[in-house]
């Protein structure tokens, strides 16, 4: 499965009044469809949140940084703009010219279960 083909994560629904279908995401895939937002948007570019986006190109080329410090702040920045996440590691997987891939693993309440250590991989291309 393609992480940035949301047609895939949306169950429909079809709605009895007028004909029509209502594409409703919850659980897993509502979280693996934000973290992928987060992941394909830069700050600035999202008109209604200036502080929206991860920027983690910043990180990649910056002299200073290291990989721990890009992953700490990814996983950071997802915690704090997913409130229903109690935890999220991101790890950089693989890095190249066309290709970014990040394993991010996190955990959240799904009504009466805690589920812990799921994972989803986020490609992103610079």
């Amino acid at each position: 499965m393609k992480s940035n083909d949301f047609s895939i994560l949306l169950e429909k629904i079809p709605s009895t009044a007028d004909k029509t279908d209502i594409a409703v995401v919850t659980g897993y895939n509502s979280i693996v469809q934000k973290i992928t937002h987060l992941f394909n948007t830069n700050k600035g570019e999202l008109p209604s949140d200036s502080n929206f986006g991860s920027d983690y190109y910043i990180y990649l080329f910056d002299p200073v940084g290291n990989k721990s410090n890009l992953e700490a702040n990814l996983a950071n920045y997802i915690r704090a703009s997913i409130p229903e996440l109690n935890s999220a590691r991101v790890q950089l997987e693989a890095y190249s010219e066309t290709k970014i891939t990040f394993n991010v693993k996190f955990s959240y309440f799904d009504g009466l279960v805690m589920k812990s250590n799921i994972q989803c991989t986020v490609e992103v291309t610079p």
